[in-house]
């Protein structure tokens, strides 16, 4: 270093970090799973039962973009969703099952699990058989929402499910 030169440093700037921190002391902010931001305190806890990856995408843009805070389990069959509800104990606030996937399908599913105790189930698939609808609402689910083929729907779609649930969820409580 020269003589008589100081090393100047910039003047500092607050980081996002530094910002994050001091607005979640003054507001009460809550990062959710996602890394989304927002004033609740509560997080909406959903179970995703979808085998096709471009629909799990699709959901979790429709979480990630909705105003709802919400964190999102996905199991891959209705197998491993009993196994998160039963064995390990997974409490979500609301299912969003898809009929058609592997080991036990979403109406087999609804047949064993006990929807009148456990959270609601809402099926999003791509069935519009109108036998199938009417089976899975006497088997217990709450809503039938056929999967819209436009991206734009798909997710508007999500989000207003989203957007419901949580307010059943508040409603209840949870």
């Amino acid at each position: 270093m020269v003589e008589g030169l100081e090393a100047r440093r910039p003047a500092r700037r607050p980081d996002a970090r530094h910002e994050t921190r001091s607005a979640r002391k003054s507001h009460s902010f809550v990062t959710d799973a996602l890394g989304r931001k927002g004033l609740s305190s509560r997080m909406l806890h959903v179970l995703l039962v979808e085998d096709n990856p471009a629909d799990v995408m699709l959901v979790r843009e429709a979480v990630r973009t909705s105003p709802v805070t919400a964190d999102l389990m996905i199991a891959r069959d209705g197998e491993q969703a009993l196994q998160f509800l039963t064995k390990f104990g997974f409490k979500p606030d609301c299912i969003f099952m898809d009929l058609s996937v592997p080991k036990l399908d979403g109406l087999e599913f609804l047949d064993r699990f006990h929807t009148n105790q456990g959270p609601p189930v809402i099926v999003l698939t791509g069935s519009c058989d109108p036998a199938n609808r009417q089976r899975a609402i006497d088997a217990g689910a709450k809503d039938y929402i056929v999967k819209p083929i436009d991206l734009d729907e798909f997710l508007n779609v999500v989000n207003k499910a989203l957007e419901r649930w949580d307010n059943q969820a508040a409603a209840r409580g949870v």
